[in-house]
C-alpha cells in the first residue's frame, strides 16, 4: 500500500502486516501489536516505540539505524537492515535474524540469544562470544576464521565459511554444516557429530573418521 501514510489507528490490532508501505513513517502507535511485520517500509526510521512487540519483522527497513530499544522483543528479524551497526542491546532477544546486516561487526553481546542468524554478515570476524548460542548460522560469513569457541553450539551452520580451516574444536556440536568450507582439510575430530554435512569440502581427502557424513 504505497499510498498509506497514517497507521495511528492500528495499535490495537493483534497481527499486522505492512509490506512496501513506503509512505509510512510514524509507527509510534504500534507498540501494542503482538506480531508486527514492516517489510520494506523504507520510510520508517524510529522504531523506539516497538520494544514490547513480541514478534517483530523489520526486514529491508533500510532507514532503521537505532535498534537499542528492541532488546525486549522475543523474535526479531532485521534481515537486510543495512543501516544497523550496533546490536549490543539485543542480547536478550530469543530469536534474532541479522542476515545481510553488512555493517554489523561486533556481536560480542549476543551470547545469550538462543537462535542467531548471521548469514552473509561478511564483515564479521570475531565470533568468540557465541559459544553459548543454541542454534547459530554463519552462512557466507567469509571473514570468520577462528571458530574454536563454538563447540558449545548445538546446531551450527557454516556453509560457505571459506576462511575457516580448523574445525577440531567442533566435536561436541550435534548438527554441523560445513558445506563448501573449502579450506577445511582435517575432519578427524568430528566423528561424534550426529549430523555432519561436508558437501563441497574439496580439501577433505580422508573421511574415515566420519563415515556417515553427507558428502
Amino acid at each position: 500500500c504505497p499510498a498509506l501514510t497514517d497507521v495511528s489507528a492500528l495499535g490495537s490490532v493483534d497481527e499486522l502486516l505492512l509490506s512496501h508501505c513506503r509512505g509510512v513513517v510514524n509507527v509510534s502507535a504500534l507498540g501494542g501489536v503482538r506480531k508486527l511485520t514492516l517489510l520494506k517500509c523504507t520510510g520508517v526510521v524510529d522504531v523506539s516505540a516497538l520494544g514490547h512487540v513480541r514478534n517483530l519483522n523489520l526486514e529491508a527497513c533500510t532507514s532503521v539505524v537505532d535498534v537499542s530499544a528492541l532488546g525486549g522483543v522475543t523474535s526479531l528479524n532485521l534481515t537486510c537492515c543495512t543501516g544497523v551497526t550496533d546490536v549490543s542491546a539485543l542480547g536478550g532477544v530469543t530469536s534474532l535474524n541479522l542476515t545481510a546486516c553488512t555493517a554489523v561487526t561486533d556481536v560480542s553481546m549476543l551470547g545469550g540469544v538462543e537462535t542467531l542468524v548471521l548469514n552473509n554478515c561478511r564483515q564479521l570476524v570475531d565470533v568468540s562470544a557465541l559459544g553459548t548460542v543454541k542454534h547459530l548460522s554463519l552462512f557466507g560469513c567469509t571473514s570468520v576464521v577462528d571458530v574454536s569457541a563454538l563447540g558449545g553450539v548445538t546446531k551450527l551452520d557454516m556453509m560457505y565459511c571459506d576462511g575457516v580451516s580448523d574445525v577440531s574444536a567442533l566435536s561436541t556440536v550435534q548438527q554441523l554444516n560445513l558445506s563448501y568450507c573449502t579450506k577445511v582439510t582435517d575432519v578427524s575430530a568430528l566423528g561424534t557429530v550426529k549430523t555432519l554435512n561436508l558437501v563441497g569440502c574439496s580439501g577433505v581427502r580422508d573421511f574415515s573418521a566420519v563415515p556417515n557424513a553427507f558428502r
